[in-house]
């Protein structure tokens, strides 16, 4: 069991530590959950690189709200509420393109039509730790790099 950590403490260590998430969105109603890769993590505002084709990229046109869901080994949990959206400019698409490197061997360069750059924007954020029976509700500027 780790020592109590501060709510915002723990949220900012989590989105440093951990890549691998599942996003949720919907689908005429019906929740979607899959897993995915976060390339980029700037504050509130999580980078995600898809396919364009996949179902997630459609589902977002239809309806951008959705949720994030962090899980360490020992149980700590990160949970962001927010909305995503497609981001199409090239610098930023290439700066996630150049950051996250998995990316490169998906799509061929940052302009290649198939790389799909989705922006979740974190609108609330909540954490719980390992052995906690209720969420704590972190402040959404909680997620700035302190300094």
């Amino acid at each position: 069991m780790h020592p109590p950590l501060e709510a915002g403490e723990l949220a900012r260590l989590l989105l440093t530590t951990l890549r691998e998430a599942h996003l949720a969105t919907c689908d005429a109603g019906q929740p979607r959950l899959r897993p995915v890769s976060v390339a980029l993590v700037e504050g509130a505002a999580l980078y995600i690189a898809s396919f364009r084709r996949w179902g997630k990229v459609a589902e977002i046109l239809v309806n951008p709200r959705a949720e994030l869901s962090f899980l360490d080994p020992s149980g700590r949990h990160l949970r962001l509420t927010g909305e995503v959206r497609l981001r199409e400019e090239p610098a930023l698409r290439r700066r996630v393109w150049e950051t996250f490197p998995m990316m490169q061997r998906y799509f061929a360069d940052p302009a290649d039509p198939d790389y799909a750059l989705l922006e979740f924007c974190a609108q609330r954020v909540r954490v719980k730790d390992g052995w906690e029976l209720e969420y704590r509700e972190v402040p959404v500027a909680a997620l700035q790099p302190p300094g």
